[in-house]
């Protein structure tokens, strides 16, 4: 359907770009938001994330997870295993 200025559905497509991005800074948010709890989970005891090899302890959107199913643990165990942080996204707890 043709409007007055001779577009055709150029409104109704903003509007889906605009609310499909929207909606990815909304999923954003909440994955920043989790991520902020996940680490101060347990009454302020900070959390960290070990991979299934376990040499290093992690934040939690650390790359080095990404193809990993992470296990989450306390930092004062991460440290009592002899953990050292990661390099690529250092968590400085």
């Amino acid at each position: 359907m043709k409007s007055d200025d001779g577009t055709e559905g150029t409104g109704l497509a903003w509007l889906v770009i605009i609310s499909g991005v929207f909606a990815l800074l909304a999923a954003a948010l909440v994955w920043v938001l989790r991520l902020e709890v996940s680490e101060q989970a347990g009454g302020g005891v900070p959390v960290v994330w070990v991979a299934g090899s376990g040499t290093r302890y992690h934040r939690r959107n650390c790359a080095a997870l990404l193809r990993s199913q992470p296990e989450a643990i306390t930092l004062v165990q991460a440290r009592k295993r002899g953990l050292p942080p990661c390099d690529l996204c250092g968590p400085q707890l």
